[in-house]
Protein backbone atom coordinates (compact mmCIF):
# COMPACT_ATOMS: atom_id res chain seq x y z
CA UNK A 1 0.00 0.00 0.00
CA UNK A 2 1.23 3.47 -0.92
CA UNK A 3 -0.61 6.44 0.56
CA UNK A 4 0.18 10.15 0.52
CA UNK A 5 3.66 9.39 -0.84
CA UNK A 6 4.47 6.81 1.88
CA UNK A 7 5.21 3.17 0.99
CA UNK A 8 4.08 0.89 3.83
CA UNK A 9 5.52 -2.38 2.47
CA UNK A 10 8.27 -2.66 5.10
CA UNK A 11 6.08 -1.93 8.11
CA UNK A 12 2.46 -2.88 7.28
CA UNK A 13 1.07 -5.86 5.41
CA UNK A 14 -2.32 -5.32 3.76
CA UNK A 15 -4.00 -8.68 4.32
CA UNK A 16 -7.50 -8.01 2.99
CA UNK A 17 -8.82 -5.22 0.76
CA UNK A 18 -12.59 -4.76 0.54
CA UNK A 19 -14.51 -2.56 -1.84
CA UNK A 20 -17.92 -2.80 -3.50
CA UNK A 21 -18.61 -3.25 -7.21
CA UNK A 22 -19.98 0.29 -7.11
CA UNK A 23 -20.60 2.76 -4.31
CA UNK A 24 -24.22 3.66 -3.64
CA UNK A 25 -26.13 4.94 -6.64
CA UNK A 26 -28.19 8.00 -5.71
CA UNK A 27 -31.21 8.18 -8.02
CA UNK A 28 -33.12 11.47 -8.20
CA UNK A 29 -36.72 11.60 -9.41
CA UNK A 30 -39.36 14.31 -9.80
CA UNK A 31 -42.99 13.83 -8.88
CA UNK A 32 -45.55 15.02 -11.43
CA UNK A 33 -48.98 15.94 -10.05
CA UNK A 34 -51.68 13.59 -11.30
CA UNK A 35 -49.25 10.90 -12.50
CA UNK A 36 -48.33 7.61 -10.91
CA UNK A 37 -44.77 7.22 -9.70
CA UNK A 38 -42.25 9.82 -10.76
CA UNK A 39 -39.95 10.88 -13.59
CA UNK A 40 -36.28 10.03 -13.60
CA UNK A 41 -34.07 13.10 -13.16
CA UNK A 42 -30.49 11.98 -12.50
CA UNK A 43 -28.23 9.26 -11.07
CA UNK A 44 -25.00 9.95 -9.21
CA UNK A 45 -22.51 7.83 -7.30
CA UNK A 46 -21.97 8.29 -3.57
CA UNK A 47 -18.40 8.45 -2.20
CA UNK A 48 -16.58 5.10 -2.22
CA UNK A 49 -15.39 3.40 0.97
CA UNK A 50 -12.36 1.07 0.82
CA UNK A 51 -11.50 -1.04 3.86
CA UNK A 52 -7.97 -2.39 4.25
CA UNK A 53 -7.17 -4.96 6.97
CA UNK A 54 -3.52 -4.49 7.92
CA UNK A 55 -0.96 -6.13 10.21
CA UNK A 56 2.34 -4.83 11.52
CA UNK A 57 5.12 -6.83 9.84
CA UNK A 58 6.82 -8.86 12.61
CA UNK A 59 10.28 -7.71 11.47
CA UNK A 60 9.59 -4.00 11.94
CA UNK A 61 11.96 -3.90 14.93
CA UNK A 62 14.87 -5.25 12.93
CA UNK A 63 13.90 -3.17 9.86
CA UNK A 64 13.70 0.13 11.70
CA UNK A 65 15.16 -0.51 15.16
CA UNK A 66 12.29 0.96 17.15
CA UNK A 67 9.63 -0.30 19.54
CA UNK A 68 6.00 -1.23 18.94
CA UNK A 69 4.83 2.14 20.29
CA UNK A 70 7.30 4.03 18.12
CA UNK A 71 6.06 2.05 15.12
CA UNK A 72 2.45 2.92 15.94
CA UNK A 73 3.26 6.61 16.13
CA UNK A 74 5.27 6.53 12.90
CA UNK A 75 2.39 4.82 11.08
CA UNK A 76 -0.11 7.33 12.49
CA UNK A 77 1.93 10.18 11.05
CA UNK A 78 2.14 8.46 7.66
CA UNK A 79 -1.62 7.84 7.52
CA UNK A 80 -2.89 11.26 8.57
CA UNK A 81 -3.74 13.70 5.79
CA UNK A 82 -5.88 16.84 5.81
CA UNK A 83 -7.10 16.27 2.26
CA UNK A 84 -7.69 13.33 -0.11
CA UNK A 85 -4.32 11.93 -1.14
CA UNK A 86 -3.11 9.41 -3.68
CA UNK A 87 -3.82 5.79 -2.64
CA UNK A 88 -2.34 2.79 -4.50
CA UNK A 89 -3.34 -0.69 -3.38
CA UNK A 90 -1.58 -4.01 -3.90
CA UNK A 91 -4.49 -5.64 -5.74
CA UNK A 92 -4.66 -2.87 -8.39
CA UNK A 93 -1.21 -1.30 -8.72
CA UNK A 94 -1.78 0.41 -12.10
CA UNK A 95 -4.64 2.58 -10.85
CA UNK A 96 -5.03 4.93 -7.92
CA UNK A 97 -7.71 6.77 -5.96
CA UNK A 98 -7.68 10.06 -4.11
CA UNK A 99 -8.74 9.05 -0.62
CA UNK A 100 -8.68 10.16 2.99
CA UNK A 101 -8.56 7.98 6.10
CA UNK A 102 -11.86 8.15 7.99
CA UNK A 103 -12.99 7.15 11.46
CA UNK A 104 -11.00 5.43 14.19
CA UNK A 105 -8.30 2.89 13.36
CA UNK A 106 -8.10 0.77 16.50
CA UNK A 107 -5.04 -1.47 16.68
CA UNK A 108 -5.06 -4.84 18.43
CA UNK A 109 -1.68 -5.86 19.83
CA UNK A 110 -0.94 -9.57 19.44
CA UNK A 111 2.28 -11.56 19.92
CA UNK A 112 4.65 -8.72 19.20
CA UNK A 113 2.68 -7.46 16.24
CA UNK A 114 -0.64 -5.67 15.77
CA UNK A 115 -3.60 -5.63 13.44
CA UNK A 116 -6.11 -2.99 12.45
CA UNK A 117 -8.72 -2.06 9.88
CA UNK A 118 -8.32 1.15 7.89
CA UNK A 119 -11.26 2.81 6.14
CA UNK A 120 -10.46 5.16 3.28
CA UNK A 121 -13.15 7.42 1.81
CA UNK A 122 -12.88 8.47 -1.83
CA UNK A 123 -15.09 11.58 -2.27
CA UNK A 124 -14.78 11.09 -6.03
CA UNK A 125 -15.39 7.34 -6.43
CA UNK A 126 -13.23 7.00 -9.53
CA UNK A 127 -9.97 5.09 -10.01
CA UNK A 128 -7.42 6.88 -12.18
CA UNK A 129 -5.22 4.94 -14.56
CA UNK A 130 -2.58 5.85 -17.10
CA UNK A 131 -2.12 9.45 -18.18
CA UNK A 132 -2.04 9.90 -21.95
CA UNK A 133 -0.45 12.66 -24.01
CA UNK A 134 -2.06 12.79 -27.47
CA UNK A 135 -0.75 14.97 -30.28
CA UNK A 136 -3.36 17.20 -31.89
CA UNK A 137 -2.55 18.57 -35.32
CA UNK A 138 -4.64 21.23 -36.98
CA UNK A 139 -7.73 19.41 -38.22
CA UNK A 140 -9.24 16.16 -36.98
CA UNK A 141 -7.57 13.66 -34.62
CA UNK A 142 -9.11 10.36 -33.44
CA UNK A 143 -7.76 8.31 -30.53
CA UNK A 144 -8.77 5.42 -28.27
CA UNK A 145 -9.02 5.77 -24.49
CA UNK A 146 -9.33 2.85 -22.07
CA UNK A 147 -11.53 3.03 -18.97
CA UNK A 148 -15.20 2.91 -18.00
CA UNK A 149 -15.78 6.49 -16.82
CA UNK A 150 -15.55 9.76 -18.76
CA UNK A 151 -12.42 11.89 -18.39
CA UNK A 152 -11.81 15.64 -18.38
CA UNK A 153 -9.00 16.58 -20.77
CA UNK A 154 -6.53 19.43 -20.67
CA UNK A 155 -5.57 20.80 -24.10
CA UNK A 156 -2.31 22.72 -24.53
CA UNK A 157 -2.25 24.40 -27.92
CA UNK A 158 -0.29 26.94 -29.92
CA UNK A 159 -2.32 29.42 -31.94
CA UNK A 160 -1.81 29.66 -35.70
CA UNK A 161 -4.65 32.09 -36.44
CA UNK A 162 -6.56 34.91 -34.77
CA UNK A 163 -9.40 32.54 -33.81
CA UNK A 164 -9.18 29.04 -32.35
CA UNK A 165 -12.03 26.55 -32.08
CA UNK A 166 -11.91 23.05 -30.54
CA UNK A 167 -14.79 20.67 -31.29
CA UNK A 168 -15.64 17.29 -29.72
CA UNK A 169 -18.91 15.70 -30.81
CA UNK A 170 -21.65 18.32 -30.63
CA UNK A 171 -19.73 20.57 -28.20
CA UNK A 172 -17.09 23.16 -28.92
CA UNK A 173 -14.90 25.70 -27.12
CA UNK A 174 -14.15 29.06 -28.72
CA UNK A 175 -11.92 31.43 -26.71
CA UNK A 176 -13.41 34.92 -26.80
CA UNK A 177 -10.20 36.74 -27.68
CA UNK A 178 -8.19 37.73 -30.74
CA UNK A 179 -5.09 35.51 -30.79
CA UNK A 180 -1.60 36.08 -32.17
CA UNK A 181 0.62 33.52 -33.88
CA UNK A 182 2.25 31.28 -31.26
CA UNK A 183 0.00 32.26 -28.32
CA UNK A 184 -0.10 29.46 -25.70
CA UNK A 185 -3.71 28.42 -25.18
CA UNK A 186 -4.66 26.01 -22.38
CA UNK A 187 -8.19 24.60 -22.12
CA UNK A 188 -8.94 22.76 -18.87
CA UNK A 189 -12.25 20.93 -19.14
CA UNK A 190 -12.22 19.86 -15.47
CA UNK A 191 -12.04 23.39 -14.07
CA UNK A 192 -13.81 24.90 -17.11
CA UNK A 193 -11.07 27.46 -17.57
CA UNK A 194 -9.20 28.80 -20.60
CA UNK A 195 -5.93 30.70 -20.38
CA UNK A 196 -3.91 32.47 -23.06
CA UNK A 197 -0.24 32.96 -22.17
CA UNK A 198 -1.20 32.24 -18.55
CA UNK A 199 -4.05 34.76 -18.34
CA UNK A 200 -7.66 33.63 -17.90
CA UNK A 201 -9.95 34.54 -20.79
CA UNK A 202 -13.63 34.10 -21.51
CA UNK A 203 -15.24 31.87 -24.11
CA UNK A 204 -18.05 32.47 -26.56
CA UNK A 205 -21.66 32.30 -25.39
CA UNK A 206 -22.38 28.86 -26.84
CA UNK A 207 -19.09 27.22 -25.86
CA UNK A 208 -19.51 24.05 -23.83
CA UNK A 209 -16.69 22.16 -22.08
CA UNK A 210 -16.61 18.48 -22.94
CA UNK A 211 -15.71 15.12 -21.46
CA UNK A 212 -13.79 12.37 -23.25
CA UNK A 213 -15.70 9.09 -23.17
CA UNK A 214 -13.94 5.69 -23.15
CA UNK A 215 -13.43 4.09 -26.57
CA UNK A 216 -12.81 6.20 -29.69
CA UNK A 217 -12.97 10.00 -29.51
CA UNK A 218 -12.54 12.53 -32.32
CA UNK A 219 -11.39 16.09 -31.68
CA UNK A 220 -11.11 18.84 -34.26
CA UNK A 221 -8.78 21.81 -33.80
CA UNK A 222 -9.13 24.90 -35.96
CA UNK A 223 -6.55 27.68 -35.73
CA UNK A 224 -3.91 25.83 -33.76
CA UNK A 225 -2.18 22.58 -32.82
CA UNK A 226 -0.57 20.99 -29.78
CA UNK A 227 -1.46 18.11 -27.52
CA UNK A 228 -4.09 16.81 -25.12
CA UNK A 229 -3.50 15.36 -21.64
CA UNK A 230 -6.11 12.91 -20.37
CA UNK A 231 -6.19 10.10 -17.80
CA UNK A 232 -7.98 6.78 -17.98
CA UNK A 233 -10.74 6.67 -15.36
CA UNK A 234 -12.57 3.64 -13.99
CA UNK A 235 -15.70 3.12 -11.89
Amino acid sequence: MIYNGHDFKNILRDELISRSFLPGVNVSTVEVPGRHGSLFADAKLDPLAITVAVRLIPGFRSNYGFSYEEARRKIAGMLFSRKPSKLILRDDPTRHYYAILSGESQIEKLLGTGQSSLTFICPEPIAIGNERNITLGEGTTSFHLDGTAPSFPVLRLSASAEEMKVTCGDKYILPNIKLSQGDAVEIDCATERVTVNGNTVGVSLFSDYFEVEPDVTTIKVEGGSGYLVVSERWY
